[in-house]
């Protein structure tokens, strides 16, 4: 059986095509190069330190986002009885299944790499002179959050209760930069990192194509020059089973 963070990063890739970053607050950022290593990607070291031009682009706008698993979740918000000034908001999450999970975000803005022909050009002729290894990956993306709340259950069963000393809408965001949230009873085994700021949830990576790596579920790069085609996205199943 798959374990509960497991479970939380395949249904995050199967419906947002990233990886979801293990643990929520590492650093993971475009640039990096590193390996994946018990479900996490551990950094070795970076385009710069191997002075290879990394020229990130950052997109305009920002968005919120609020998934939870497809099971195993139930929210219930209310709020005190005195309309007339701030209440108390409390939020109670029910989880039914190891793995359920809560992902809220806030300012969420993608963050990635702008020159990718130039640097698989590079990363080919340093892998040529034998100065890039074959196992290692390029983060190209990130999605960088400015609040991030990550509720994963541990348990088959388990429960949380937040509150907050203000009066909100019942689709309140567990990362409202306005709203701080504080734990107010809980049950079972649970992960939590809640409001956390300036994290990078999300993330995606590149690698050389290779038959000598091995049968590893990869997807193409499609992209201008015969370098871009060389590389290729590791799958969900390598990250699963590092």
């Amino acid at each position: 059986m798959a374990s509960p963070v497991k479970t939380y990063q395949e249904e995050m890739h199967g419906n947002l095509g990233f990886f979801a970053s293990w643990l929520p607050a590492d650093p993971v950022d475009v640039g990096d190069i590193g390996v994946l290593e018990g479900g996490r990607f551990r950094r070795v070291g970076t385009l710069a330190e191997l002075g290879i031009p990394c020229d990130v682009e950052v997109t305009p706008g920002k968005s919120g986002m609020q998934f939870t698993s497809t099971e195993g979740v139930q929210l219930d918000a209310s709020g005190g009885a005195n309309v007339q000034a701030a209440a108390r908001f409390e939020v109670s999450i029910r989880f039914s299944g190891a793995g359920a999970f809560v992902f809220h975000a806030s300012g969420l803005q993608l963050r990635r790499l702008r020159n990718r022909g130039q640097v698989a050009e590079a990363m080919l002729d340093n892998y040529e002179r034998k100065r890039w290894k074959k196992e290692w990956l390029l983060v190209e993306s990130v999605h960088a959050a400015e609040r991030a709340s990550i509720i994963i259950s541990e348990d088959n069963a388990a429960r949380l209760v937040l509150a907050a000393d203000v009066k909100l809408p019942p689709t309140i965001s567990l990362a409202d930069p306005k709203v701080g949230f504080e734990v107010a009873a809980t049950e079972g085994k649970l992960f939590q990192t809640l409001g956390a700021k300036n994290l990078h949830p999300l993330y995606s990576c590149l690698r050389i194509r290779d038959p000598l790596f091995g049968q590893a579920e990869v997807m193409p790069v499609r992209g201008p020059g015969d370098a871009a085609n060389r590389l290729a996205r590791p799958g969900i199943d390598e990250l699963i089973e590092s």
